[in-house]
């Protein structure tokens, strides 16, 4: 439980952030705008381009434009993925062997897809209504022991809403690309999925199954995005050895560097938006 608290507290931290940094540079670049459109009407274009503030708070600009790109890629991927997991439904998926159909309902599996695909995959998709997705592939390389294991793993994802979840800290950690710290909370709160996943299918399954199944997936499938797989592994590993949660990654000295640089960087645009909008009147709230 101690994990899943500090991951929910990550989670709201980041989105906290996100939505504080959206807010001020909003208005500031709302306020930008306006003053230099009414400078630029009232002294014109040379006395404002002699105004040493002036580069800051065009880098503000710049900033509040150029963050929506990495805020809406996890946005697009989502979307595509949504798109594929239907017609995936609709076309490509195969009946659930009866047996698969009953250990998916023993773990708590309350939609599953099973999709003809030689690739071993096991992932959760969906934002309101998550369904786990399994390949022909999957029950190949596993036993039934193993295979319980992943599917418990998958419904722990699916009624946690993790895809949800994922999407709130990649968009807000997007949002907020220019802060490094907020790139180490997204990557605290997805370990810390998928270590909540593991404790869930140790907890219905025992240690072994669920060691067997993420030594067997990470050596079948290394590079695929599911149940065995991603940089996490190591932590996930240790987990299981010790049955104890391991310490929360720490934060390096690069991320401590480049966060407080970012900070003054955002300070410096923010002082020169403040000083180009002081003589303006200009509302942004009216």
């Amino acid at each position: 439980m101690r994990r899943l608290a500090a991951d929910t507290r990550a989670l709201v931290l980041l989105t906290a952030v996100a939505v504080l940094a959206g807010i001020t540079l909003s208005l500031a670049a709302c306020r930008v705008v306006m003053a230099l459109h009414t400078r630029f009407e009232t002294e014109g274009i040379a006395t404002i381009a002699r105004d040493p503030a002036l580069p800051g708070a065009l880098a503000l600009l710049a900033l509040v434009v150029t963050r929506t790109v990495p805020a809406a890629r996890p946005l697009l991927h989502t979307w595509r993925l949504q798109r594929w997991m239907r017609r995936a439904v609709r076309d490509d998926a195969l009946p659930v062997p009866a047996p698969v159909r009953r250990l998916a309902v023993d773990v708590g599996v309350r939609r599953l897809c099973l999709i003809a695909e030689e690739t071993v995959a096991a992932f959760t998709v969906g934002l309101v209504r998550p369904r786990v997705v399994v390949t022909t592939g999957l029950l190949v390389a596993l036993n039934d022991e193993q295979l319980g294991a992943v599917l418990r793993h998958e419904a722990a994802h699916a009624e946690r809403m993790d895809p949800l979840r994922r999407l709130v800290a990649h968009v807000a950690q997007g949002w907020t690309f220019f802060l490094p710290y907020t790139g180490h909370l997204r990557r605290r709160i997805v370990l810390g999925m998928e270590l909540a996943a593991d404790r869930s299918a140790v907890h219905h399954h025992g240690r072994r199954p669920v060691a067997a199944a993420l030594i067997r997936l990470a050596a079948v499938a290394p590079v695929v995005v599911g149940f065995g797989a991603g940089p996490m592994l190591e932590a996930r590993v240790r987990q299981l050895e010790t049955g104890a949660e391991p310490p929360d990654p720490p934060m390096t000295g690069r991320v401590r560097v480049g966060t407080a640089v970012g900070l003054a960087a955002l300070t410096w645009m923010l002082l020169s938006s403040l000083l180009i909008a002081v003589p303006s009147t200009a509302g942004c709230l009216a």
